[in-house]
């Protein structure tokens, strides 16, 4: 059995608690010069994540996002798409890799509210029954495009996951989906099946 590996990049962004510092974050979106209520977001981001407080250094995550103001497609204000692919370790043999969409043409992905002129996004991503996580993206709007097709940079200030689940016993467990402070590269084993394994 063949193996190989993965190279796996983990975007990060600097999020300060207190008065946050745009300098070195990734630029997020644009929102259009033509029409001041269009707005953009498209965007990967890492995440670790974490068990009642304890980070779970097995599993690693990726999320990607798209939202627009306005949808074209459904003619519906405020439309989002998540993207995210899970890598948990398998043992010594390598990682199983799982990869889910969201949308709310999937129906597991549901847009609480959109305040796009102050900065902030709440999602709801549905999981499974009874699971799921609930998604806040914050952000702000910075320039002024003159002569151009884009009004201003979006740049992300916040972003907070967090979900909560019971075991079979009743154990409740509170899951927060944490972004690194810095992107980081992951080197992981992947599994190559052939025809003569056995």
């Amino acid at each position: 059995m063949t193996r190989r590996w993965l190279t796996f990049f983990v975007a990060g962004l600097f999020i300060g608690t207190q008065s946050v510092s745009l300098v070195g974050q990734s630029r997020i979106g644009w929102s259009s010069i033509t029409d001041p209520d269009d707005y953009i977001l498209q965007f990967p981001i890492g995440i670790e994540y974490w068990e009642n407080g304890q980070r779970i250094e097995s599993r690693s995550e990726r999320w990607e996002f798209f939202c627009t103001s306005f949808e074209v497609l459904t003619q519906q204000p405020n439309y989002c798409q998540a993207d995210r692919v899970i890598l948990r370790e398998s043992g010594p043999n390598g990682t199983d890799i799982f990869k889910s969409h969201y949308s709310p043409l999937s129906n597991n992905l549901q847009v609480q509210s959109a305040d796009w002129k102050n900065g902030s996004l709440n999602l709801i991503l549905h999981i499974e029954q009874g699971v799921n996580i609930a998604v806040n993206i914050d952000f702000e709007q910075v320039g002024q495009g003159q002569g151009r097709r884009l009004a201003g940079d979006l740049y992300l200030t916040g972003f907070l996951a967090t979900s909560q689940f019971r075991s079979a016993l009743g154990t409740a467990t509170k899951v927060e989906y944490r972004v690194p402070e810095y992107g980081y590269t992951l080197d992981v084993p992947i599994v190559m099946p052939g025809f003569k394994d056995r």
